[in-house]
């Protein structure tokens, strides 16, 4: 094994239900992943956070201004009903500027707090749905980021799949941001150098085993890299987070990558990876 070539397999979403959370934690006891990052503002936080300090695990917080509750609901962020906008509501009123940047600072700041109250050491972050790679989101809380020296994820791609106009333009956006990023804040302590999922080299696809393989393959010499996973085990409470009707595509590739996290051990053995977390590099 290449020594020099780093893999962080992080599950997102830990926190947003007890059956997501069961398939991340099933997926780190078979060693399947690395690491992962907790919704602070779902559910319930305290037995969240025991959760991951139970079983040892590595994690971040996966910082939610899309989903979970506010902790100001009357802030810009949110609906007359105190909600999160999703994330194109959001976007759209950043370009319209109707967003406070003081309010993504706030939660940012007091999500982060919630962490430290659970007796969560918090050295990285990364965010639901990418929001901390927009521009604007990320000038709200660089000041927390530079205070508290937290590394996050980020999205450069490993590569780009030319055959998938879709993907290839989100990955060309992902690259473009970096590049703002790293130059505008001069970002010299980023942890993952590159970034990449399954949906890098398909759209429409059945989930096996070999996929994970042939997007590492194409991913080698790269240093370090974050591989982003979502196994999810079913439930009526997630069918009550996610409309089955809207995400029944997404929903059943996470419960296939669910199981294939979570029935075999060591699956990434034999890559030409070594394995490791945001807390060990």
């Amino acid at each position: 094994m290449n020594n020099t070539n780093n893999l962080i397999i992080t599950a997102d979403d830990f926190g947003l239900c007890e059956s997501v959370n069961e398939a991340i934690v099933a997926s780190y006891l078979n060693n399947n992943i690395t690491n992962t990052s907790i919704m602070i503002n779902m559910g319930d936080c305290q037995h969240n956070a025991h959760l991951l300090l139970k079983y040892s695990m590595n994690y971040g917080m996966h910082f939610s201004i899309n989903r979970g509750t506010p902790f100001n609901k009357k802030s810009t962020l949110c609906d007359s009903d105190g909600n999160f906008f999703d994330r194109r509501t959001l976007f759209k009123k950043i370009l319209n500027r109707k967003i406070n940047k003081t309010d993504v600072e706030y939660e940012f700041k007091k999500q982060l707090e919630l962490c430290k109250q659970n007796n969560l050491k918090i050295s990285h972050f990364d965010s639901d749905n990418h929001v901390h790679f927009n521009p604007f989101i990320f000038n709200a809380i660089f000041p927390i980021i530079k205070e508290k020296k937290l590394s996050f994820r980020n999205l450069k791609p490993c590569f780009f799949n030319f055959k998938k106009g879709k993907r290839f333009v989100r990955q060309l956006v992902f690259l473009v941001l970096y590049n703002y990023i790293k130059k505008k804040f001069k970002i010299d302590h980023i942890k993952n150098k590159y970034f990449l999922s399954l949906y890098d080299i398909f759209d429409d696809f059945q989930y096996d085993e070999a996929n994970y393989f042939k997007l590492l393959q194409n991913s080698l010499e790269k240093k370090t890299i974050e591989l982003m996973v979502h196994p999810y085990f079913k439930s009526k409470e997630l069918n009550t987070i996610y409309p089955y009707e809207k995400t029944e595509k997404f929903l059943n590739n996470c419960f296939v990558e669910g199981n294939i996290l979570t029935t075999k051990k060591n699956i990434f053995k034999n890559t030409q990876f070594k394995l490791t977390s945001f807390n060990h590099l």
